[in-house]
């Protein structure tokens, strides 16, 4: 019998749950393309010091997801399978950051780290409570749409080949108390928790 455990992770910088108590802005980074970020966002507290978000692009909403597939047998006892990564999609505002992004999908050249910071802003010092990686990423669409807004919105979807989640933990006082750190290769089919370092 076959069974699928699925997985979807699905942010928006206002609607989340997590903005009941708390605004959630979301940063992106690229290397060589330089983002849009506020020049006050350069002592953002992380677990055992702070982070610099300058030249970050900030992003309204993202979303992916994974799918795991075991082949159950008699007995109970499962084998194992290969997780699939599904496309990691964004939205954010047309700005600088979207030629070099269209340039590299145009010539489908991928970029080694896209990093994601999420940052706990509404009350108190800013706070990362999560930071996301991405590993040889390629840009695989991208549409772009306007509502008579002040702004015109664009949604990019991305392959990839690794994926880093790393959590910071929060005391009462909103303070980060520890960190936890997990990860998958879906090139090697094994544990990856180090967003630092690009796949090979």
């Amino acid at each position: 019998m076959k069974t699928w455990f699925r997985f979807l992770f699905a942010f928006l910088a206002i609607c989340s749950p997590l903005a009941l108590k708390a605004q959630i802005d979301i940063y992106m980074k690229i290397t060589t393309v330089t983002g849009n970020s506020p020049s006050k966002l350069n002592n953002v507290q992380d677990y055992k010091g702070t982070v610099d978000l300058t030249g970050y692009i900030q992003v309204s909403s993202i979303q992916f997801d994974f799918a795991q597939t075991n082949n159950s047998v008699s007995g109970g006892s499962t084998g194992a399978g290969k997780i699939t990564f599904n496309p990691l999609v964004i939205t954010k505002q047309v700005n600088e950051a979207s030629g070099p992004l269209f340039q590299a999908m145009a010539s489908g050249s991928s970029f080694p780290l896209v990093d994601f910071v999420l940052i706990k802003s509404s009350q108190g010092p800013k706070v990362v409570i999560n930071k996301i990686t991405f590993k040889q990423a390629l840009v695989k669409t991208m549409a772009v749409s306007s509502a008579n807004c002040d702004s015109v919105a664009e949604s990019i979807s991305f392959d990839y080949g690794a994926y880093v989640l790393t959590t910071n933990s929060l005391d009462d006082n909103g303070t980060i108390k520890s960190q936890n750190i997990a990860g998958w290769s879906r090139l090697t089919n094994t544990k990856d928790i180090n967003p630092s370092v690009p796949l090979k």
